[in-house]
């Protein structure tokens, strides 16, 4: 699947890789985005080079609904410890953060991942991806969109529409149960964030 490939290749090294992913394992990974592909509540969308019919950008989007358990706000039946560290700290994050009941919504949007193949980069199209994508989920009728970043390239196209940061975790404080950092090598400045984009004012741009 050419989605697949551009996820391994660009995504899982460059948003995951600070947090301790291992380009060894991209499986785990693979499998949960085709597990939400399938579920039938999948809001993904990508942008097609209309020339090549190559798939330039890619943004994965789930719809979480309370009282529904997936991947996202379960626990996903990831075998590499790596992974699951990840997982566990994408949790650990959100502790104490309830969207629902902070929005008193029944449903939001779970944008994770961003991407976009090297050769489309420095276009705008990560911007004009958070644009289109922010417009079809407000009519869809999404108040709420929650999202992540660990690259500080993509977190600046997100606050140019209106992205709100809740938690952060700097990465040399991103550590699994043993208290080991997941990734001693990455860059001890920059952090991963989770916040939100709220639909519920905003203009169709």
């Amino acid at each position: 699947m050419r989605v697949l490939k551009l996820l391994e290749k660009y995504l899982y090294p460059v948003a995951l890789g600070p947090v301790g992913y291992d380009p060894q394992f991209p499986d785990d990974w693979n499998q949960l985005f085709i597990r939400m592909m399938n579920r039938g509540t999948n809001m993904s969308y990508v942008a097609i080079d209309i020339e090549t019919g190559e798939v330039a950008a890619c943004r994965m989007v789930d719809l979480v609904q309370k009282g529904v358990v997936t991947d996202l706000n379960g626990i996903p039946p990831f075998k590499d410890k790596k992974n699951i560290d990840i997982i566990d700290l994408c949790r650990d994050i959100c502790k104490g953060w309830d969207l629902f009941e902070d929005f008193n919504i029944t449903e939001y949007a779970d944008m994770f991942g961003l991407v976009v193949d090297e050769k489309y980069r420095r276009r705008g199209l990560a911007t004009e991806m958070y644009r289109r994508g922010l417009n079809y989920l407000q009519r869809r009728g999404i108040k709420i969109v929650k999202c992540s970043f660990t690259s500080p390239f993509t977190r600046r196209a997100g606050h140019k529409h209106g992205y709100t940061e809740k938690q952060r975790r700097f990465f040399h404080d991103c550590k699994n149960k043993e208290g080991e950092i997941l990734n001693p090598n990455s860059d001890p400045a920059n952090f991963f964030d989770f916040g939100y984009f709220d639909l519920r004012n905003r203009e169709i741009q």
